[in-house]
């Protein structure tokens, strides 16, 4: 019972939060066009609510934990980057060669905890080339290339 209360609240949520889209679009005066990508955009990214909820409860969470966690939850995506899934398998090799490896683990888990969820809008532009993005959700392309979930 409180699951599904759970998921009515989340839906209450969601639906509060269109409002107040709607209102502030309007009381903006916003073009037609632009409402529609910005409905388009809420509606396509409804699990931000979810991320957001996580967020909170990893900070309420000691420091131990939030690593060992973001650890595990960001662990498959590092291991898509070429850089880390050798510096991965060389932390493996030093743990099966019954070495030290405490700093390079918590140098992992410090670097999981950088991580960041940015949402685009479709046919925006990744202006910033500093920056590693990696794909969870929808399509992207890169010159000619398309890529999916996951890519790097």
């Amino acid at each position: 019972c409180a699951i599904v209360a759970e998921m009515n609240s989340a839906a209450q949520d969601f639906r509060r939060n269109m409002h107040h889209l709607n209102q502030m679009m309007g009381d903006q005066g916003l073009p037609g066009e632009l409402r529609r990508r910005l409905r388009t955009f809420f509606l396509q990214n409804r699990h931000q609510v979810n991320f957001a909820t996580h967020q909170k409860l990893m900070q309420n969470m000691s420091p131990q934990l939030q690593a060992e966690v973001s650890t595990v939850v960001n662990l498959p995506w590092l291991q898509k980057v070429p850089f880390f899934h050798n510096f991965l398998a060389h932390i493996q090799a030093l743990d099966a060669a019954g070495m030290d490896t405490t700093n390079l683990h918590a140098c992992i888990a410090d670097i999981s905890q950088e991580l960041e969820m940015k949402a685009y809008a479709q046919r925006e532009s990744f202006n910033n080339v500093q920056v590693l993005h990696i794909l969870a959700r929808g399509l992207v392309v890169l010159n000619t290339r398309v890529a999916s979930n996951g890519a790097v």
